[in-house]
């Protein structure tokens, strides 16, 4: 387990890496392999280590291992694609694309993050316990934008 101030300084040390290839909040989604490893890890977070992971493990449920690549794949093209229109700032094509959810899913509960907020923490730390920074060179290419 990484204290408070150890995180700190990883944190620290991936904002000025960060800084020196000129990243800022504002673009760091027009780097492919960071869309590519942040729809992965959204899958992972929001769908994989989910219900369905449960569901997999149950024998009863015929979830095959094909069954979750498929879906995982699923997953990680349909992310990736709403990053990429993130990152090019297409915000009116992602407002209409909004629009979905009151055609398909207006009777769905309304999102409670707060809910996963321990299970966000844990996920984080078990990446600061592995050397994010070093990890985090390889978005700074420049075959990648």
């Amino acid at each position: 387990m990484l204290n408070d101030s150890e995180k700190e300084i990883i944190k620290e040390v991936i904002h000025k890496l960060l800084l020196e290839h000129h990243i800022l909040n504002d673009n760091i989604l027009s780097i492919k392999d960071f869309r590519n490893s942040l729809s992965k890890a959204i899958t992972y977070f929001a769908f994989r280590d989910g219900p369905i992971e449960d569901m997999h493990a149950d024998p009863t449920k015929n979830i095959t291992d094909e069954d979750m690549m498929i879906l995982n794949k699923y997953m990680v093209d349909h992310i990736e694609l709403i990053l990429e229109l993130l990152s090019e700032n297409n915000f009116i094509d992602i407002l209409i694309f909004s629009a979905i959810s009151e055609f398909f899913c207006s009777d769905w509960d309304k999102p409670d993050p707060d809910k996963y907020r321990e299970s966000y923490n844990t996920v984080m730390e078990f990446a600061l316990s592995f050397g994010i920074p070093a990890l985090l060179k390889k978005y700074f290419n420049n075959d990648n934008k």
